[in-house]
């Protein structure tokens, strides 16, 4: 028995009509014929009453319809799970994050999830790579960040943007600075040393707010490379901002203080990808917010 002779049957019962039946098949009607009467052959009885003017069900053909719908049905669901189940055994997530995150510190957002999924998604690997390109399924990184370089680069039309969850903001310092020793430390107390930070506009836009909003006047100095801000810190004078992905906050020669303040940690991905991969970008996305206890309108 043939898939064909199957689905050649069921559109010939629901058109009652040869003619019409090969129309919406494709096919043609002899095609159509053949395939039916080596069907019924098979079985050993008829299935259809032909004659010039009219297609009528037999009663096993009645019997045989709603049979062969449920055989289709299931296989139908069967294959889908198959497929779906293949995709992911195979399937491996290139998570992009950008470059002044510490990889040891965001996979603590995504570790969790790999155990969720575990079951799911035996052979699920989930790879954390610098940012230079937009050949990664997920970009993972401030929110703000992320909608900039998307808007730099003309992709607001391809790429969507959400956001994640909130993390803690930090000062960063050497451990040779001044202030260093001073107890009960605050971001006021750097106010007369270099506020260092990153050349983009969101960077800037977020030291003046936490500058307007602390009353603090610094100087502010826009550098473009983060080992660049790394090398004058470890000159002990000047701080810089981060977030607890920063990673900064393992640097052997730099200390760090918690500022009352929250970054948006956020993600982006391709619009148009396919259907089972933005159904477990989507899980994932959910699963980090779930994790984070902070799900972000």
């Amino acid at each position: 028995m043939e898939s064909d002779q199957i689905k050649y049957f069921l559109q010939v019962a629901e058109d009652l009509n040869f003619t019409k039946a090969s129309e919406h098949l494709f096919v043609s009607q002899s095609s159509v014929s053949k395939k039916i009467s080596s069907l019924e052959k098979e079985l050993g009885f008829t299935l259809l009453k032909r004659n010039h003017q009219m297609v009528k069900l037999t009663e096993n053909g009645k019997r045989f319809v709603k049979f062969f719908q449920r055989i289709e049905k299931e296989f139908y669901e069967e294959s889908s799970k198959a497929k779906y189940f293949e995709y992911h055994q195979k399937k491996t997530l290139k998570l992009g994050i950008i470059s002044n995150y510490d990889f040891t510190k965001l996979a603590s957002f995504l570790n969790p999830i790999k155990c969720d999924f575990q079951l799911d998604f035996a052979n699920l690997e989930i790879l954390l790579k610098g940012l230079n390109s937009f050949d990664y399924d997920l970009i993972i990184g401030q929110f703000k960040g992320i909608q900039q370089e998307i808007k730099n680069n003309a992709l607001i039309d391809s790429i969507e943007c959400v956001k994640l969850c909130e993390i803690n903001r930090y000062i960063f310092f050497a451990k040779n600075n001044p202030l260093a020793q001073k107890k009960d430390l605050k971001l006021k107390d750097f106010a007369s040393q270099n506020f260092y930070i990153g050349s983009s506009l969101v960077a800037l836009q977020n030291a003046e707010e936490i500058c307007m909003k602390e009353n603090i006047n610094p100087k502010l100095i826009s550098i473009l490379h983060n080992e660049t801000i790394e090398y004058e810190l470890l000159k002990g004078d000047g701080f810089t901002l981060g977030d607890e992905c920063n990673k900064f906050i393992n640097h052997k020669d730099l200390d760090f203080i918690k500022i009352d303040y929250k970054q948006i940690l956020g993600c982006a991905y391709l619009k148009d990808i396919e259907l089972n991969k933005y159904k477990l970008l989507q899980q994932i996305i959910r699963q980090i917010q779930k994790n984070n206890n902070s799900k972000m309108e």
